[in-house]
């Protein structure tokens, strides 16, 4: 079972470092990156607070209710290098 592993998260943070520039490679370099949840997952939206992720609102994505959280580039450089992920 890898439940509450921590797996999640982990992977999340090195798609995290590559989406903004930080990873193997040269990454994507983006600017800021937005993921949508289901209000009601509870897990999944842990995760993207660990994660430093903001919430920003709620809205409908293909006829589903869908939470939005965003993070940018310079908030998770602050993050990674206080050491909070």
């Amino acid at each position: 079972d890898c439940w509450g592993q921590g797996y999640a998260t982990e992977a999340s943070i090195a798609w995290l470092d590559y989406g903004f520039g930080q990873g193997l490679g040269h990454g994507l370099d983006l600017h800021r990156i937005v993921a949508i949840s289901k209000p009601e997952n509870g897990a999944s939206i842990r995760i993207l607070e660990k994660l430093g992720m903001q919430y920003e609102r709620d809205d409908v994505f293909y006829h589903c209710n869908c939470a939005y959280y965003g993070l940018s580039r310079d908030q998770w450089n602050d993050l990674r290098s206080g050491s909070r992920v």
